[in-house]
């Protein structure tokens, strides 16, 4: 399976219009990937801001210099 077909969920405390405790930071899907079996830096995890909602997010990941994947990041409530 490619990159770009990994999907992680993480489940976080939401409270009133899906608005999180919190934020799912890089560190947070570096580590879902982990569980997943992909091993990558938080550095190659190009997340413009932290996630502050819960939804579905494309989050660029930067494998080398000219290479760039999208992993699906699910953000579930608890």
């Amino acid at each position: 399976m490619s990159l770009s077909q990994t999907a992680v969920s993480i489940k976080v405390q939401a409270g009133e219009e899906g608005k999180i405790f919190g934020a799912v930071t890089n560190r947070d899907i570096v580590e879902a990937l982990a569980a997943e079996g992909v091993v990558l830096d938080r550095r190659q995890v190009e997340l413009a801001e932290p996630i502050k909602q819960i939804g579905v997010f494309s989050v660029p990941v930067r494998l080398h210099p000219d290479v760039e994947a999208a992993v699906k990041v699910y953000i579930i409530q608890q």
